[in-house]
Protein backbone atom coordinates (compact mmCIF):
# COMPACT_ATOMS: atom_id res chain seq x y z
CA UNK A 1 0.00 0.00 0.00
CA UNK A 2 1.69 3.36 -0.67
CA UNK A 3 2.02 5.84 1.89
CA UNK A 4 0.52 9.70 1.24
CA UNK A 5 1.70 12.38 3.47
CA UNK A 6 1.11 15.81 3.62
CA UNK A 7 4.71 17.04 4.09
CA UNK A 8 8.27 15.35 3.75
CA UNK A 9 11.55 15.86 5.55
CA UNK A 10 14.80 14.47 4.27
CA UNK A 11 17.50 13.77 5.98
CA UNK A 12 21.21 13.93 3.97
CA UNK A 13 19.79 13.79 0.36
CA UNK A 14 23.41 15.52 0.18
CA UNK A 15 24.93 12.50 -0.14
CA UNK A 16 26.19 9.61 -2.54
CA UNK A 17 23.50 7.23 -1.13
CA UNK A 18 20.63 9.37 -1.64
CA UNK A 19 19.51 8.93 -5.53
CA UNK A 20 16.98 9.95 -7.30
CA UNK A 21 14.53 7.38 -7.57
CA UNK A 22 14.45 7.82 -3.83
CA UNK A 23 13.93 11.40 -4.20
CA UNK A 24 11.31 10.70 -6.79
CA UNK A 25 9.60 8.25 -4.20
CA UNK A 26 9.40 11.07 -1.58
CA UNK A 27 7.72 13.44 -4.46
CA UNK A 28 5.22 10.72 -5.16
CA UNK A 29 3.91 10.48 -1.18
CA UNK A 30 3.42 14.15 -0.88
CA UNK A 31 2.07 14.41 -4.55
CA UNK A 32 -1.57 14.32 -3.72
CA UNK A 33 -1.93 17.29 -0.64
CA UNK A 34 0.89 18.98 -3.33
CA UNK A 35 2.61 18.99 0.22
CA UNK A 36 6.28 20.60 1.07
CA UNK A 37 9.43 19.08 1.27
CA UNK A 38 12.26 20.13 3.47
CA UNK A 39 15.81 18.77 2.90
CA UNK A 40 18.63 19.13 5.53
CA UNK A 41 22.07 18.00 4.71
CA UNK A 42 25.44 18.50 4.08
CA UNK A 43 27.09 18.42 0.56
CA UNK A 44 29.25 15.30 -0.13
CA UNK A 45 28.88 14.82 -3.48
CA UNK A 46 27.54 16.53 -6.64
CA UNK A 47 24.04 14.69 -7.32
CA UNK A 48 20.58 14.94 -8.18
CA UNK A 49 20.37 17.49 -5.90
CA UNK A 50 22.66 19.97 -7.48
CA UNK A 51 20.79 19.85 -11.03
CA UNK A 52 17.23 19.47 -9.54
CA UNK A 53 17.19 22.15 -6.83
CA UNK A 54 20.31 23.85 -6.22
CA UNK A 55 20.74 25.51 -10.02
CA UNK A 56 17.16 25.71 -10.96
CA UNK A 57 17.05 28.03 -7.86
CA UNK A 58 20.09 29.68 -8.26
CA UNK A 59 18.34 30.42 -11.70
CA UNK A 60 15.20 31.44 -10.59
CA UNK A 61 12.77 28.87 -9.24
CA UNK A 62 10.25 30.50 -7.12
CA UNK A 63 9.13 27.46 -6.04
CA UNK A 64 12.69 26.40 -4.71
CA UNK A 65 13.99 28.22 -1.67
CA UNK A 66 17.76 27.38 -0.54
CA UNK A 67 19.42 28.55 2.72
CA UNK A 68 22.73 27.60 2.11
CA UNK A 69 24.54 27.95 6.18
CA UNK A 70 28.11 28.48 6.84
CA UNK A 71 29.15 26.37 10.05
CA UNK A 72 30.40 29.44 11.87
CA UNK A 73 26.34 30.50 11.68
CA UNK A 74 26.02 27.76 14.29
CA UNK A 75 27.67 29.41 17.62
CA UNK A 76 28.33 26.47 19.13
CA UNK A 77 30.72 25.40 16.06
CA UNK A 78 34.07 25.53 17.17
CA UNK A 79 35.80 28.73 15.04
CA UNK A 80 38.67 26.35 15.85
CA UNK A 81 37.83 23.40 14.06
CA UNK A 82 36.69 25.51 11.36
CA UNK A 83 39.98 27.29 10.37
CA UNK A 84 41.62 23.55 10.73
CA UNK A 85 39.45 22.39 8.00
CA UNK A 86 39.71 25.51 5.57
CA UNK A 87 43.43 24.57 6.31
CA UNK A 88 43.81 20.94 6.03
CA UNK A 89 40.75 20.52 3.18
CA UNK A 90 40.78 20.98 -0.22
CA UNK A 91 39.13 23.84 -1.57
CA UNK A 92 36.39 22.13 -3.15
CA UNK A 93 35.58 19.34 -0.21
CA UNK A 94 35.65 22.33 2.51
CA UNK A 95 33.04 24.99 -0.13
CA UNK A 96 30.66 22.00 0.35
CA UNK A 97 30.82 20.79 4.13
CA UNK A 98 31.78 23.86 5.53
CA UNK A 99 29.94 26.87 3.46
CA UNK A 100 27.22 24.61 2.17
CA UNK A 101 27.84 25.73 -1.94
CA UNK A 102 28.25 23.42 -4.75
CA UNK A 103 31.62 23.74 -6.50
CA UNK A 104 32.96 20.71 -9.07
CA UNK A 105 34.24 17.94 -6.82
CA UNK A 106 37.83 16.60 -7.12
CA UNK A 107 37.27 13.35 -8.91
CA UNK A 108 34.03 14.77 -10.76
CA UNK A 109 34.92 12.99 -14.54
CA UNK A 110 33.03 15.56 -16.92
CA UNK A 111 33.34 18.89 -15.07
CA UNK A 112 33.79 20.32 -18.86
CA UNK A 113 29.92 19.79 -18.98
CA UNK A 114 28.31 23.11 -17.27
CA UNK A 115 24.60 22.16 -16.72
CA UNK A 116 24.23 26.24 -16.08
CA UNK A 117 24.73 26.70 -20.47
CA UNK A 118 24.72 23.09 -21.89
CA UNK A 119 21.15 22.35 -20.03
CA UNK A 120 18.27 23.63 -22.44
CA UNK A 121 14.47 23.31 -22.13
CA UNK A 122 12.71 21.07 -24.07
CA UNK A 123 11.67 22.29 -27.81
CA UNK A 124 10.15 19.47 -30.20
CA UNK A 125 12.51 18.32 -32.39
CA UNK A 126 12.53 18.99 -36.33
CA UNK A 127 11.03 15.72 -38.40
CA UNK A 128 14.46 16.53 -40.72
CA UNK A 129 17.30 16.54 -38.13
CA UNK A 130 18.75 13.21 -37.98
CA UNK A 131 18.63 10.74 -34.46
CA UNK A 132 21.41 8.57 -33.01
CA UNK A 133 20.70 6.54 -30.18
CA UNK A 134 23.62 5.21 -27.64
CA UNK A 135 22.79 1.64 -26.21
CA UNK A 136 24.07 -0.12 -23.13
CA UNK A 137 23.13 -3.92 -22.80
CA UNK A 138 22.29 -5.87 -19.57
CA UNK A 139 18.74 -7.75 -18.65
CA UNK A 140 18.90 -6.04 -15.29
CA UNK A 141 19.75 -2.83 -16.49
CA UNK A 142 19.46 -2.14 -19.95
CA UNK A 143 19.90 2.27 -21.14
CA UNK A 144 19.76 3.36 -24.05
CA UNK A 145 20.22 7.61 -24.63
CA UNK A 146 18.63 9.78 -27.58
CA UNK A 147 20.17 12.52 -29.39
CA UNK A 148 19.27 15.14 -31.90
CA UNK A 149 21.77 16.76 -34.28
CA UNK A 150 20.84 20.02 -34.84
CA UNK A 151 20.04 21.79 -38.47
CA UNK A 152 20.06 25.12 -39.43
CA UNK A 153 16.83 27.04 -39.55
CA UNK A 154 16.34 26.64 -35.98
CA UNK A 155 12.68 26.59 -34.79
CA UNK A 156 11.75 29.33 -33.30
CA UNK A 157 11.11 28.19 -29.48
CA UNK A 158 14.69 26.39 -29.72
CA UNK A 159 17.74 28.39 -27.93
CA UNK A 160 19.25 30.99 -30.27
CA UNK A 161 22.92 30.06 -29.72
CA UNK A 162 22.33 26.38 -30.71
CA UNK A 163 24.92 25.46 -34.13
CA UNK A 164 24.55 23.52 -36.51
CA UNK A 165 25.60 19.62 -35.73
CA UNK A 166 25.62 20.79 -32.25
CA UNK A 167 23.99 17.82 -30.57
CA UNK A 168 21.00 17.35 -27.82
CA UNK A 169 20.12 14.38 -26.10
CA UNK A 170 16.16 14.22 -25.31
CA UNK A 171 15.48 11.31 -24.18
CA UNK A 172 16.48 8.75 -21.79
CA UNK A 173 15.62 5.04 -22.02
CA UNK A 174 16.40 3.42 -18.58
CA UNK A 175 13.30 0.13 -18.38
CA UNK A 176 14.49 -2.23 -15.51
CA UNK A 177 14.44 -5.78 -15.61
CA UNK A 178 12.34 -8.09 -17.56
CA UNK A 179 11.82 -6.11 -21.00
CA UNK A 180 12.91 -8.72 -24.08
CA UNK A 181 14.78 -6.61 -26.98
CA UNK A 182 11.96 -6.81 -28.81
CA UNK A 183 10.27 -4.77 -26.52
CA UNK A 184 13.10 -2.52 -26.49
CA UNK A 185 12.66 -2.17 -29.79
CA UNK A 186 9.19 -1.84 -30.25
CA UNK A 187 9.47 1.26 -27.99
CA UNK A 188 12.43 2.70 -29.75
CA UNK A 189 10.62 2.73 -33.18
CA UNK A 190 7.84 4.61 -31.49
CA UNK A 191 9.70 7.01 -30.19
CA UNK A 192 11.89 7.84 -33.28
CA UNK A 193 8.42 7.38 -35.28
CA UNK A 194 8.49 9.75 -38.27
CA UNK A 195 12.60 10.55 -38.35
CA UNK A 196 15.51 8.80 -39.47
CA UNK A 197 17.36 7.33 -37.45
CA UNK A 198 20.82 7.57 -38.51
CA UNK A 199 23.43 5.70 -36.05
CA UNK A 200 22.76 3.50 -33.33
CA UNK A 201 25.82 1.96 -31.15
CA UNK A 202 26.64 0.43 -28.50
CA UNK A 203 28.32 -2.80 -26.06
CA UNK A 204 31.84 -4.09 -25.99
CA UNK A 205 33.92 -5.86 -29.03
CA UNK A 206 32.84 -8.93 -27.19
CA UNK A 207 28.34 -8.33 -27.46
CA UNK A 208 28.16 -8.73 -31.31
CA UNK A 209 25.60 -11.56 -30.45
CA UNK A 210 23.26 -9.21 -28.60
CA UNK A 211 24.27 -6.36 -31.44
CA UNK A 212 22.91 -8.64 -33.65
CA UNK A 213 19.73 -9.61 -31.56
CA UNK A 214 18.65 -6.65 -31.92
CA UNK A 215 19.29 -6.54 -35.82
CA UNK A 216 17.74 -9.66 -35.87
CA UNK A 217 14.66 -7.94 -33.91
CA UNK A 218 14.20 -4.76 -36.26
CA UNK A 219 16.90 -2.08 -34.61
CA UNK A 220 20.51 -2.62 -35.60
CA UNK A 221 23.01 -1.66 -33.20
CA UNK A 222 26.59 -1.08 -34.80
CA UNK A 223 29.91 -1.44 -32.34
CA UNK A 224 31.26 1.70 -31.03
CA UNK A 225 33.63 2.95 -32.90
CA UNK A 226 36.16 4.11 -29.83
CA UNK A 227 36.08 0.91 -27.58
CA UNK A 228 38.71 2.23 -24.88
CA UNK A 229 36.54 3.43 -22.16
CA UNK A 230 39.01 6.40 -21.36
CA UNK A 231 39.68 6.84 -24.88
CA UNK A 232 35.81 7.77 -25.27
CA UNK A 233 35.57 9.11 -22.07
CA UNK A 234 38.25 11.98 -23.32
CA UNK A 235 35.99 12.18 -26.66
CA UNK A 236 32.85 12.61 -25.12
CA UNK A 237 34.98 15.45 -22.74
CA UNK A 238 36.12 16.70 -25.47
CA UNK A 239 32.62 17.34 -26.86
CA UNK A 240 31.70 19.18 -23.99
CA UNK A 241 34.63 21.55 -24.00
CA UNK A 242 33.66 22.07 -27.25
CA UNK A 243 30.25 23.28 -26.45
CA UNK A 244 28.85 20.40 -29.02
CA UNK A 245 26.65 18.60 -26.41
CA UNK A 246 23.71 19.66 -24.83
CA UNK A 247 20.57 18.33 -22.74
CA UNK A 248 17.05 18.86 -22.73
CA UNK A 249 16.56 20.27 -18.91
CA UNK A 250 13.91 17.74 -18.30
CA UNK A 251 16.45 14.82 -19.52
CA UNK A 252 16.83 13.71 -15.16
CA UNK A 253 18.45 10.42 -15.73
CA UNK A 254 21.04 12.12 -17.83
CA UNK A 255 21.53 14.93 -15.63
CA UNK A 256 21.72 13.15 -12.62
CA UNK A 257 24.41 10.75 -13.76
CA UNK A 258 26.64 13.02 -15.69
CA UNK A 259 27.02 15.70 -12.39
CA UNK A 260 27.63 12.63 -10.45
CA UNK A 261 29.96 10.27 -12.31
CA UNK A 262 33.34 10.68 -11.11
CA UNK A 263 36.63 8.56 -9.64
CA UNK A 264 37.40 7.25 -6.70
CA UNK A 265 39.64 9.67 -4.63
CA UNK A 266 42.50 8.13 -2.24
CA UNK A 267 43.60 8.87 1.07
CA UNK A 268 45.01 12.43 0.14
CA UNK A 269 40.99 12.96 -1.35
CA UNK A 270 42.83 12.89 -5.18
CA UNK A 271 41.59 10.83 -7.68
CA UNK A 272 42.32 7.78 -8.76
CA UNK A 273 41.87 5.39 -12.20
CA UNK A 274 38.83 3.79 -10.82
CA UNK A 275 35.33 5.13 -11.75
CA UNK A 276 33.46 5.57 -8.86
CA UNK A 277 29.92 2.92 -8.70
CA UNK A 278 30.78 2.44 -12.27
CA UNK A 279 27.62 -0.16 -12.48
CA UNK A 280 25.23 2.16 -11.85
CA UNK A 281 26.05 4.57 -15.03
CA UNK A 282 24.47 3.00 -17.86
CA UNK A 283 23.40 6.35 -19.57
CA UNK A 284 27.35 7.55 -19.74
CA UNK A 285 28.30 3.97 -21.30
CA UNK A 286 25.50 4.46 -24.08
CA UNK A 287 26.68 7.82 -24.60
CA UNK A 288 30.10 7.27 -24.81
CA UNK A 289 29.19 4.53 -27.71
CA UNK A 290 27.20 7.23 -29.64
CA UNK A 291 29.80 9.56 -29.41
CA UNK A 292 32.43 7.84 -30.79
CA UNK A 293 30.79 8.47 -34.04
CA UNK A 294 31.64 11.86 -33.24
CA UNK A 295 35.01 14.40 -33.25
CA UNK A 296 35.42 17.23 -31.45
CA UNK A 297 35.70 19.40 -34.53
CA UNK A 298 32.52 18.14 -35.50
CA UNK A 299 33.55 17.63 -39.08
CA UNK A 300 31.54 14.50 -39.57
CA UNK A 301 29.55 14.71 -42.41
CA UNK A 302 25.78 13.06 -42.65
CA UNK A 303 24.65 14.76 -45.84
CA UNK A 304 24.53 12.35 -48.04
CA UNK A 305 21.01 11.55 -49.05
CA UNK A 306 20.17 7.68 -47.58
CA UNK A 307 16.40 8.52 -47.90
CA UNK A 308 14.26 6.72 -45.31
CA UNK A 309 15.64 4.74 -43.01
CA UNK A 310 14.10 1.49 -42.65
CA UNK A 311 15.43 -0.89 -39.66
CA UNK A 312 13.48 -3.68 -40.48
CA UNK A 313 14.84 -3.90 -44.09
CA UNK A 314 18.36 -3.49 -42.95
CA UNK A 315 20.77 -3.78 -45.78
CA UNK A 316 24.61 -4.11 -45.27
CA UNK A 317 25.41 -2.24 -48.55
CA UNK A 318 22.74 0.59 -48.39
CA UNK A 319 24.34 3.98 -48.67
CA UNK A 320 24.27 4.22 -44.51
CA UNK A 321 26.05 0.92 -43.93
CA UNK A 322 28.54 1.93 -46.66
CA UNK A 323 29.17 5.18 -44.89
CA UNK A 324 29.52 4.00 -41.24
CA UNK A 325 31.83 1.14 -43.09
CA UNK A 326 33.88 4.01 -43.57
CA UNK A 327 33.54 5.75 -40.17
CA UNK A 328 34.91 2.55 -38.80
CA UNK A 329 37.63 1.78 -41.20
Amino acid sequence: VSTTAKAAWLDEPGTAEFGREAWDNCRDRVALSRGRILGTATIYVSNWMKSEIWMPWKQGDKTIEVVSVNSLNNPAFPVEEYQFAKETLPKWQFDMKFRGIYVNPAGMIYDSFNVETHKIPRFEIPRDWLIFSGHDFGSANPAALFTAQVKLPLPSNAPSHLRYNDLIHFHSYKPGAGVSIQQHVDYFKKLTLGYRVEISAGGSHQENEIRQAYTNAGWHIAEPKILSVEAGIANVYALHTQGRIYSFADNLDYLDEKSSYSRELDEQYLPTEVIANKQRYHLMDSERSIMSFFRPDMQNDYSEDVGETRWDDYDEESPRERRLARMRG
